[in-house]
């Protein structure tokens, strides 16, 4: 069995797509359409996918390579929940792709890589000198009895005595306007950077509109969009992603609309998980409000390499 170290473009779709289905361990986040939106939405990020292969794909680990200033970074997979190797190999194969992976970020000139491990499978990155991270994330188990406490929330009853109209995203224009919350959404909770500019929410608009794996609805008042939500289906999950509401029409409740609605969607297309994604530790609102919707917490680990390059960066920006 060969590997092969492919470029998006060199891809080979049908061979990819197949071993994205058919893995255990496979998500949204590893299809190439969530890569090619990062490389169409960022000049200095490319997507590469490092394969075994014989006639067809049986094991891949994608990355998405970023470029700053003469250095690189590397991700599996930005900014998911998900990442790491997907498909079927052994022991040995997985270590052969993981040495093959660092090899080559170690022969440029490379800040970090990561590669995330929800379902635990990778402790073997230890040996390989990774740093192993623990963050959490909730997702809701729709066979359990916690999925339907969110709809006896006052604030979901709440949102539906209101005059609000949630549907599914239908144009550009439409776009802009949750991009403009986004944007809100980052001022109000003084963030730094911000992670998405608006070209990425295009490329999502326009790669994925006509798709059913992505669902971006919005909830409007009196025409006006006050909050959306974009989440990612696949196989048997659907994926929240990114949502924001605007400040001034907390009290209608758009957020408990979009999650209820999210919900009912996944569990009438018989769906078994919700994952709504990871949260910062200290964000003890947004904890308790996935809680609230049932949602349950679930550890897991990112293994991380860094440079000395990437240390010293990562001390200046404490420093400063």
């Amino acid at each position: 069995m060969a590997f092969s170290l492919i470029k998006l473009n060199q891809l080979d779709e049908r061979k990819w797509e197949n071993l994205v289905l058919t893995s255990k361990f496979s998500s949204f986040y590893h299809t190439s359409i969530w890569s090619e939106v990062w490389e169409k939405s960022f000049p200095d990020c490319e997507a590469l996918f490092f394969v075994l292969e014989g006639g067809d794909y049986f094991a891949g680990l994608p990355l998405i390579r970023f470029k700053k200033k003469g250095l690189f970074s590397f991700f599996s997979m930005p900014f998911g929940t998900y990442g790491g190797i997907i498909g079927e190999c052994s022991d040995d194969q997985k270590n052969q792709i993981f040495n093959e992976v660092v090899k080559f970020v170690t022969e440029k000139s490379f800040l970090r890589l990561q590669i995330v491990d929800f379902f635990g499978q990778n402790e073997d990155l230890e040996r390989l000198n990774f740093k192993k991270l623990s963050t959490f994330a909730h997702t809701i188990y729709f066979d359990s009895p916690k999925s339907e406490i969110g709809f006896q929330k006052r604030g979901y009853e709440q949102s539906l005595k209101k005059e609000l109209t949630l549907k599914e995203i239908g144009s550009l224009d439409e776009a802009k306007a949750c991009y403009k919350l986004y944007l809100t959404t980052a001022k109000k909770h003084q963030l730094k950077q911000i992670k998405y500019p608006f070209k990425f929410y295009e490329n999502l608009f326009t790669l994925l509109r006509n798709s059913d794996q992505m669902k971006w609805w919005v909830v409007l008042k009196e025409s006006r969009i006050i909050a959306y939500q974009i989440n990612f289906s696949f196989k048997d999950t659907l994926y929240y992603w990114d949502g924001a509401s605007s400040p001034d029409s907390l009290t209608d409740r758009p957020n408990d609309a979009l999650m209820g609605h999210s919900i009912q969607w996944a569990k009438e297309r018989k769906l078994k998980f919700y994952n709504l994604g990871g949260s910062p530790e200290k964000a003890a609102g947004l904890i308790r409000f996935k809680e609230d919707w049932g949602g349950e917490r679930k550890d897991y680990f990112i293994y991380e390499k860094t440079s000395g390059m990437g240390k010293l960066v990562n001390l200046a920006r404490r420093i400063l």
